[in-house]
C-alpha cells in the first residue's frame, strides 16, 4: 500500500474483477467534496533510484453506499 498512488473503496457487492461496473458504482456513488480526500507527504517513489523518497500525494475515495445517518438519501443501485 505505501506504494498506491489512488484508493477506491467500494462495498463487498460490486465485482471489482469488472472495470466497467466497478467504476460505473463508483463514480456514481461519490459527493467529489465528501468523498475525496488527498494526502501530502513523503512517498517512496519506486522509479526513483535506490528508492529514493520524495513528495508526493495520494488520493483516497470511497465510493461504498452512504447511509440515511450520513445525510445521504438518494438509492443507490449497481448498473444491470
Amino acid at each position: 500500500m505505501s506504494l498506491a498512488k489512488v484508493i477506491v473503496v467500494v462495498d463487498k457487492d460490486v465485482n471489482v474483477r469488472d472495470p466497467k461496473e466497478a467504476w460505473w458504482v463508483a463514480l456514481n456513488h461519490i459527493d467529489p467534496e465528501r468523498d475525496v480526500r488527498f494526502t501530502m507527504g513523503r512517498s517512496t517513489c519506486s522509479i526513483t533510484p535506490a528508492g529514493a523518497s520524495r513528495n508526493g500525494s495520494k488520493m483516497g475515495i470511497d465510493a461504498t453506499r452512504k447511509w440515511k445517518e450520513e445525510g445521504f438519501t438518494r438509492e443507490c443501485r449497481i448498473r444491470s
